[in-house]
């Protein structure tokens, strides 16, 4: 139901936060520079969401994730918080599970999870389920990316067009004062 990505991804947290009752989450795409962007987030403090922009893939578990797939447990966010001025979300959190963002088998981006309680306790199913919809949001977000560039060159497709009929309608005209003269 959402118009563009982003809705999509601002729905899909909200979904995602109240599935696992998890504290904040985000989703995070890759660059061609070796970074990933954050492009969505939920529950963050609005200064770690600026901080956390764009980030260098080497350094956190969430580019190892964006670089080599499988799923991510980190216990605790004391290892992601040396990386921010202050605590990424307040109060207690138990894990951050990262998940990989794929289409076929390129790996777009990632989405984070931070949990109050260990994932263990949600059951041994929980991590296909996040495998799984890790592959559903990477589809959409790949059919995102076709369809907005396909917008692109049906634009160029009809400028071009628009500037062979002026061309030609040009053209036309002079041929025609030509002739008159």
């Amino acid at each position: 139901s959402a118009r563009n990505l982003d809705d999509l991804l601002e729905q899909f947290l909200d979904t995602l936060m109240v599935l696992f009752d998890a504290r904040a989450a985000t989703v995070r795409l890759n660059t061609e520079n070796k970074k990933t962007v954050l492009v969505a987030s939920r529950g963050l403090d609005s200064s770690i969401v600026k901080q956390e922009q764009s980030v260098d893939m080497g350094r956190c578990l969430c580019g190892k994730i964006a670089t080599e797939g499988g799923i991510g447990i980190q216990t605790g966010i004391a290892a992601r918080n040396k990386f921010v001025d202050h605590s990424m979300i307040e109060g207690p959190s138990a894990e951050m599970i990262v998940v990989p963002l794929q289409y076929q088998d390129r790996i777009l981006g990632v989405y984070n999870i931070f949990l109050e309680r260990p994932s263990a306790e949600m059951g041994k199913d929980v991590r296909d389920l996040l495998n799984s919809i890790g592959k559903h949001l990477g589809l959409a977000i790949e059919k995102a990316r076709l369809e907005a560039n396909e917008r692109r060159l049906a634009i160029m497709e009809e400028r071009n067009f628009i500037g062979s009929e002026l061309h030609d309608s040009l053209a036309q005209s002079l041929v025609s004062m030509r002739l008159q003269v």
